[in-house]
This record gives C-alpha cells, sequence and structure tokens, in this order.
C-alpha cells in the first residue's frame, strides 16, 4: 500500500527542497532529517504515476505550507572570484571546502564573481 503523504525535507533557514521521501509503514521521519533541516508532509498527489515526484506540484505545496516559493537550489562554486563549477545545494547546510556557494539560476564556469555580482567572461 503507498503511503498517503510524502516527506519533504526542506532547508530551516533558506527554504531549498533538499529531497522528496515515500516513507514505508513504521518509518521515522527523524530518520531522513539532517541539522539544519525541516519537513513537511504532503499529500502524495505530487506523485507521478510512476511514482517519482512531480517537482512543480512539491513546490506549489511547499508554498502552500510555508507561505514562500521554494528557491532553485541551482549554485555557483566560487574560488578566488571564479566560478569553477555549478551545482546543486543548500548554501546554509552544504560546503564546498575552500569555496563559497551563490545561489543563482545563470552563472556558468568562467564567470566572476565581484562586489556580490556576477560577471560574464568577456
Amino acid at each position: 500500500m503507498t503511503s498517503p503523504i510524502v516527506w519533504v525535507v526542506y532547508s530551516q533557514r533558506s527554504g531549498v527542497i533538499r529531497r522528496v521521501v515515500l516513507p514505508d509503514p513504521g518509518e521515522r521521519v527523524i530518520d531522513h532529517m539532517r541539522p539544519g533541516e525541516c519537513v513537511a508532509a504532503i499529500p502524495n498527489t505530487v506523485l507521478m504515476p510512476d511514482g517519482t515526484p512531480d517537482m512543480a506540484k512539491v513546490r506549489q505545496a511547499m508554498l502552500a505550507v510555508t507561505g514562500t516559493e521554494p528557491p532553485e537550489p541551482r549554485c555557483a562554486v566560487i574560488r578566488d572570484g571564479m566560478v569553477i563549477n555549478v551545482i546543486m545545494a543548500d548554501p546554509e547546510i552544504d560546503h564546498v571546502e575552500g569555496c563559497a556557494l551563490v545561489l543563482d539560476d545563470e552563472a556558468s564556469i568562467g564567470w566572476t564573481w565581484t562586489g556580490g555580482r556576477f560577471k560574464r567572461p568577456e
């Protein structure tokens, strides 16, 4: 029997959705949480027929629960003012040694980060 709910684990501070869990009977939500994370139980109507989450529906449900649209978890990885990678992460929880993580929808490898702004290569 499929659970009537899914757990959405999200960052307590930033609201970034970290994962969606379809719990087994008797499973404990605490086993899916790490420091800095919260959980919301939402109807499993956010699942597609194959059982994977429809992230647009998950985001809509989280907006209804929290009152805030969850940010996209796309982050630029910055070392010495240069974007060296782009990953899905939460800068409030995740870390890349020797680098800064900045949420951004557009920055790409090779861009620069100066004064709180990204700049495309010329």
